[in-house]
């Protein structure tokens, strides 16, 4: 029988619960991904936002976001990731050695802010420009269990749309994105959320073979 878990466990001491230790007994084990995104760059394709809300929208920081758009999600290549992920050590082990996804990653392909404050607390005041930013966060940057649904924390840190972004907006997303790789790298996981479109495309940069021939 083959051995999907590491040689040394030392390191890596919860193999026992790991998702691998299924793959000997059910090699289908593809995740589905839960995404609220979909409808979202429907009704942009159909009634673009103005052009004062795409300013707001670039004040926050999402306007990079927006403009990747729509991309299908290979739910096979995120399964391979997620199955290659440790939680000990936040990293991918693959048989080149270790990689992950950083802060840098995603100022560079979302173009997401990286320093500021931190996302926390409540609030429940909206608008307009704030209802296309919880579409995109709830959507494409921390879609939650249901996958249509967004939380009301981040609106505290909205209140001042119209000034340049201080949210540190980039970290928030990373340690959801973390989080979820660690939940979906337990035995019995069946679905994953966050930023897979982030995820995706990083694959596509650092593994250029896996990157689709246009």
């Amino acid at each position: 029988m083959s051995n999907f878990g590491p040689i040394d466990t030392s390191v890596l001491y919860g193999q026992l619960n790991h998702r691998t230790e299924d793959v000997s007994e059910n090699p289908d084990t593809t995740l589905s991904v839960r995404r609220g995104d979909i409808a979202f760059f429907r009704v942009l394709q159909l009634a673009p936002r103005h052009i004062r809300v795409l300013q707001v929208l670039q004040n926050m920081g999402f306007l990079g976001v927006l403009q990747c758009g729509h991309v299908e999600i290979d739910t096979h290549l995120i399964t391979a990731l997620v199955e290659r992920w440790r939680p000990e050590t936040h990293t991918f082990h693959f048989s080149v050695g270790e990689a992950t996804i950083t802060l840098q990653d995603i100022a560079i392909l979302w173009a997401l802010p990286v320093e500021g404050n931190l996302i926390t607390g409540i609030d429940t005041r909206c608008s307009t420009a704030r209802i296309c930013a919880m579409c995109i966060l709830g959507g494409v940057l921390c879609p939650d269990a249901t996958g249509n649904t967004v939380s009301l924390l981040y609106l505290r840190h909205m209140e001042n749309i119209h000034e340049q972004y201080v949210s540190n907006w980039g970290s928030a997303v990373l340690a959801y994105l973390y989080r979820e790789l660690c939940t979906a790298s337990q035995r019995g996981k069946n679905n994953i959320g966050g930023a897979m479109q982030l995820l995706q495309i990083w694959a596509w940069s650092r593994i250029i073979t896996l990157a689709p021939i246009e």
